[in-house]
């Protein structure tokens, strides 16, 4: 009985870890370059670069506009409103900022859109 218990033990771990053992640098490379295209398409670097204050940047990476606009359009709001402003249209600035909830923004977003604030004075929000 002990032999059958060491044969399916060592069946039961050849199974387990040969899959591990498959994995070829192809199959690596396409899952990288997926998780990359992944993290593009969602805005996730756009949405850092907004954060540190690099607006246009933060718009030339966005790949997926409209996917922008239907799951996250309080951050392509406030990218758009910090590009208009380093481009010096505060009033237009300043009307998009209005329109954003600052609430529905990342932590770093919602840091920055105080400074873009601040920057824009009370006479344009």
């Amino acid at each position: 009985m002990n032999n059958r218990t060491a044969v399916y033990r060592q069946i039961r771990a050849q199974r387990t870890w040969r899959p591990l053992g498959k994995m070829s640098w192809w199959r690596i490379v396409a899952g990288v370059t997926l998780l990359l295209l992944a993290l593009l398409l969602s805005g996730v670097p756009a949405q850092r670069l907004a954060a540190s204050g690099r607006f246009e940047a933060a718009e030339r990476l966005i790949l997926s506009r409209a996917w922008m606009e239907k799951y996250k359009p309080e951050s392509l709001r406030f990218i758009r409103a910090g590009v208009l402003y380093e481009h010096g249209e505060e009033a237009a600035a300043g009307e998009l900022l209005r329109n954003i909830n600052p609430s529905d923004l990342s932590e770093g977003e919602a840091r920055e859109y105080e400074v873009l604030l601040e920057a824009l004075g009370p006479g344009q929000t």
